[in-house]
């Protein structure tokens, strides 16, 4: 300590920086301040000074706090990052509307997904499991052999779950929030029935074929392979012909909507990263800008999903 305040040396961090992993930290930290001050060759400096002693464990942070000055300083860090070869870190989004949940006594989860086993996480307060008590498992940032990033699943009250999102929007923005789009597609009694209709034959045709697939089945070819009562029908010419067509638009689009629960989170606009359609919420009846990808399909980088 130093006049109150925490304070560490270089001497320190050199002497116990063994399996410790270092983050340039939040615009109050060293490299950051520097930046700020437009004194880019010292934060350089700094920078490879901490890469000197920590290697691969130290990481350029990137906070999102919609302060005019990050705004400055986060395209420096980035060039940073590439200039020394170091790789990004985004904090502070999930711990922020979760402490928002709880200081407004809107209900939140313990926590689940494989964040649930991080102690950073249990110290940050955004889960209410202590990993170490339970002996659950969880490597410090990424397990290498991973292909996806880890899940920081987030559960809030029915009731109020909007007022958290209206809270995310009015923080970072309502133009880099968007609610992810919801694609429903061709199941294979979706898709028999469609075409029969669309083929002028009376509903009770789509349905009697409908009702032949069996529910195990996800495809038409595993439904005519399983199910003895739809290998009978195909013999009929309008069931072939039903059958055959719906085969050919199997799995495409049917329609779109909100997805109940998905919000993404952009550094800017949304649309600087990805395409946006508007589309109903199911929920609200309110149409609402949606991500053009589904899900799992984008994940782009500096984003929060």
């Amino acid at each position: 300590m130093y006049r109150k305040h925490p304070h560490i040396t270089r001497e320190l961090i050199k002497e116990y920086h063994e399996d410790v992993i270092c983050l340039s930290a939040c615009i109050s930290g060293e490299v950051p301040q520097l930046l700020g001050k437009d004194y880019d060759q010292k934060a350089l400096e700094a920078a490879q000074w901490y890469q000197s002693v920590f290697g691969k464990d130290y990481y350029i942070e990137i906070q999102h706090h919609n302060i005019p000055i990050e705004k400055v300083i986060n395209p420096k860090l980035e060039q940073l990052a590439k200039r020394i070869g170091s790789k990004l870190v985004a904090t502070l989004i999930v711990q922020d509307f979760i402490n928002f949940a709880k200081n407004n006594n809107i209900p939140v989860g313990l926590g689940r997904g494989s964040a649930a086993g991080s102690l950073v996480a249990c110290a940050m307060n955004i889960t209410d499991i202590d990993p170490i008590k339970y002996g659950l498992l969880f490597e410090r940032f990424l397990n290498e052999d991973r292909v996806s990033y880890p899940d920081i699943d987030s559960d809030f009250s029915l009731k109020d779950r909007q007022k958290v999102l209206e809270y995310v929007k009015n923080k970072y923005g309502s133009n880099c929030v968007s609610k992810i789009i919801d694609i429903t597609r061709l199941m294979p009694r979706n898709a028999v029935r469609d075409v029969a209709r669309v083929m002028g034959y009376p509903y009770s045709v789509g349905y009697k074929i409908s009702k032949a697939i069996p529910d195990s089945a996800k495809t038409l070819k595993s439904a005519m392979d399983t199910s003895p009562e739809l290998q009978e029908l195909y013999k009929q010419p309008e069931v072939k012909q039903i059958f055959d067509t719906a085969c050919k638009i199997e799995g495409l689009p049917r329609g779109v909507s909100v997805h109940a629960c998905g919000v993404l989170i952009a550094p800017s606009d949304v649309s600087d990263f990805m395409p946006q359609v508007v589309a109903t919420d199911r929920e609200t009846g309110e149409k609402v800008w949606v991500t053009q990808y589904s899900g799992p399909s984008f994940i782009p980088p500096g984003t929060d999903g």
